[in-house]
């Protein structure tokens, strides 16, 4: 077949024009959906700092007695998440559990909820309650929780204990938004786990380790 001959014939050139055509408009129409799709609303909850604040000499630790409400305090570890708002709205009412280990609870001493500046948020909560699934957890309450895209607002809620406590997932649900968590501070770790093994494992060793990072990231 003569091909140049062929694509020369009107009618032919006149249905191809018409197929690209079509084929330009879905296209672009799918780009203008993909862009303008509605975006979920998700709250990140993440544990980002642990820290001693209470640091005594060992020589003399055994002469000092700290007392917080009447009882002794041999140590004081603070907690550190940051809560925030990833979609485009305002979220009201925000309710949130970060769940706690039960033999944990008693270990908790004192909550504090901050804004951006550091001062104490007004119109919000922590307390510590017994979760829908009976598990102990720290019950976060926010009036609301603005875009942190538009608005960049972080809350913080600091959290003192006697002894350092690990955290499980958090979890959180309203009208059109959901609750996404993230352990940082582990994260990190993986992250320098990772490297190590990067640099000193075998080919199967850092295949695994880099797989079971990319994993815990998309949790």
């Amino acid at each position: 077949m003569n091909w140049p001959e062929f694509f020369k014939n009107e009618a032919i050139s006149n249905y191809i024009v018409f197929v690209l055509g079509i084929f330009v408009g879905i296209l672009g129409w799918l780009i203008a959906q993909y862009i303008s799709r509605k975006k979920p609303q998700v709250v990140d909850v993440i544990r980002i700092e642990e820290e001693s604040v209470l640091e005594i000499d060992s020589n003399i630790k055994q002469d000092i007695v700290i007392e917080y409400k009447g009882s002794p305090v041999k140590s004081l570890y603070r907690t550190e998440y940051r809560i925030l708002n990833r979609g485009e709205s305002v979220i009201d009412n925000v309710q949130i559990g970060i769940q706690v280990d039960t033999q944990q609870v008693n270990d908790i001493l004192y909550y504090i909820v901050l804004d951006d500046l550091g001062k104490v948020l007004s119109g919000a909560t922590a307390s510590n309650t017994s979760g829908a699934s009976g598990k102990q957890e720290i019950q976060v309450n926010l009036d609301f929780l603005n875009p942190y895209s538009g608005y960049k607002e972080r809350v913080a809620l600091s959290v003192y204990s006697s002894q350092p406590f690990q955290t499980l997932p958090a979890s959180g649900r309203g009208r059109g938004w959901t609750v996404k968590y993230l352990d940082q501070i582990q994260y990190n770790d993986d992250i320098s786990s990772t490297v190590y093994i990067l640099f000193s494992g075998t080919i199967v060793d850092k295949i695994l380790a880099i797989g079971d990072l990319a994993l815990k990231k998309i949790k």
